[in-house]
């Protein structure tokens, strides 16, 4: 009797055992996982970018998986974005919002998830990512982790526009330019996790109705088990002392200084060289002047090549002054890569290239127009040292006057008129051009630099 009983026992305990897994699967959750990335910058979810358009995909076909299993309820959306840490921490933050707010729209219209489903996390500047992506980086050595890892973990002393700033100047700024490239790519992202819970099958689903089990009371019946041993009283430990920690002095944050007024000179204007006149360049002298915003500049010109060979007949002879306001692609206040510019221009000058007759032309003009160019930083991305390449088109328009030498010659021009004296007006001829006007190879310095 006392075996069946137990057997019996043993019997309701699996059957316990098994409900327990039952209820259990109840509260198991599958998550759908998807991965977004943005343009530095923008909050629109571009579905060109990168791999957006297989992430949407897949992630769409293994919602209609889930919808369609009759067994599974959305429990949550989460939607959580992040930027990097280009620009101001203020602004990183409400890019990061606008970011979770596309996203959400986008699966609110295209699946018609319910708006109470999504729960919105914005993380602005994401510095966790930033440091599991540095220390995950094989193309930084052991030291260079080292040093951006130390930085990073004294943000809550520094604060951010302190550790952004030390970061910027590692290493004349090449590790931040690697920065730009690798780790603030897979930063600007939206994270979408959907948990779904499974309602598996009940107890009652899974035993026939007719399966019932009786029994009596059979407590009295089982062997009475022995006394436990008494418990050993546990050995006293001395309380152990902590070891002395060495006290670190943080470093200061170094502080950035960006470009505030450069001096450049056209090199192909420097070797400008002619068959008739031989090398005869072209003097310039060009200073740029860059504002707090990180964006803009302006560019003032002076070009005086004044060259002249009696003997030969030949001047070369120009003054140009020329002001160009510049827009950067780049927001990082280091004024590197593309450029668009609009310039204005007035020059005067007395050419005379031909040598054999004297004759050549003496006027003035003024031009508009367009540029685009690009600069390259030398020896670093924060160096002083730059390497400039442009190209321009615009209009230009000159009056001006054509003249020959005197024949016999004796030193003096004259006016090409054949009326009256009387009648002569100077400037009387046009000159009107459209098309390529300017190219360079620009060399430039920071001169003056600026905190921000």
């Amino acid at each position: 009797m006392i075996r069946v009983k137990a057997f019996i026992l043993i019997l309701l305990m699996s059957v316990s055992a098994f409900a327990t897994e039952i209820a259990l699967q109840a509260d198991m959750q599958d998550s759908v996982l998807l991965h977004v990335r943005f343009r530095v910058g923008l909050s629109q979810l571009d579905t060109t970018y990168l791999d957006n358009r297989q992430q949407l995909d897949r992630f769409v076909r293994q919602m209609q998986t889930l919808m369609a299993t009759q067994n599974a309820n959305l429990d949550a959306c989460y939607v959580s974005s992040a930027a990097s840490l280009e620009g101001g921490t203020a602004l990183n933050q409400r890019l990061s919002e606008s970011r979770s707010r596309a996203v959400a729209c986008y699966l609110a219209q295209r699946l018609g998830l319910p708006a109470s489903a999504l729960t919105i996390h914005n993380f602005g500047e994401d510095w966790v990512s930033f440091r599991r992506l540095v220390m995950a980086d094989a193309g930084l050595s052991a030291s260079q982790r080292d040093t951006i890892i130390y930085i990073v973990d004294q943000l809550p002393v520094w604060g951010a526009a302190a550790v952004k700033r030390s970061l910027k100047t590692l290493e004349g700024g090449r590790l931040w330019q690697h920065f730009l490239e690798h780790q603030f790519v897979d930063m600007r992202c939206s994270t979408v996790r959907l948990l779904a819970r499974y309602r598996s099958l009940t107890l009652s689903d899974t035993l026939p109705s007719v399966f019932t089990i009786q029994f009596k009371p059979f407590a009295q019946d089982l062997p009475q088990l022995p006394a436990p041993a008494p418990m050993v009283p546990r050995m006293s430990m001395p309380p152990m002392r902590p070891l002395p920690l060495a006290r670190v002095q943080a470093p200061a944050p170094q502080a950035v200084k960006y470009p505030l007024l450069s001096v450049k000179t056209n090199v192909l204007y420097d070797l400008f060289y002619t068959g008739k006149t031989g090398f005869q360049p072209v003097v310039n002298f060009e200073v740029e002047w860059y504002t707090r915003g990180g964006r803009w500049s302006l560019l003032a010109e002076y070009e005086f090549p004044w060259w002249s060979n009696l003997e030969k007949k030949t001047f070369f002879q120009m003054q140009n002054w020329q002001l160009e306001p510049r827009y950067y692609f780049k927001n990082d206040h280091w004024f590197n890569g593309h450029y668009l510019s609009a310039y204005l221009m007035f020059n005067r000058y007395d050419f005379s290239l031909k040598g054999k007759d004297g004759s050549g032309y003496q006027g003035e003009g003024a031009g508009i127009g367009l540029g685009y160019g690009y600069v390259l930083p030398l020896g670093g991305y924060a160096s002083r040292w730059k390497l400039e390449f442009l190209v321009k088109v615009g209009y230009y328009e000159s009056h001006y006057d054509p003249y020959d030498a005197g024949y016999p010659f004796n030193g003096r021009y004259y006016y090409r008129w054949f009326d009256s004296p009387s009648k002569f007006l100077r400037r009387n001829h046009r000159f009107r051009y459209f098309g390529p006007s300017g190219a360079g190879v620009t060399l430039s310095y920071d001169l003056f630099r600026k905190k921000i």
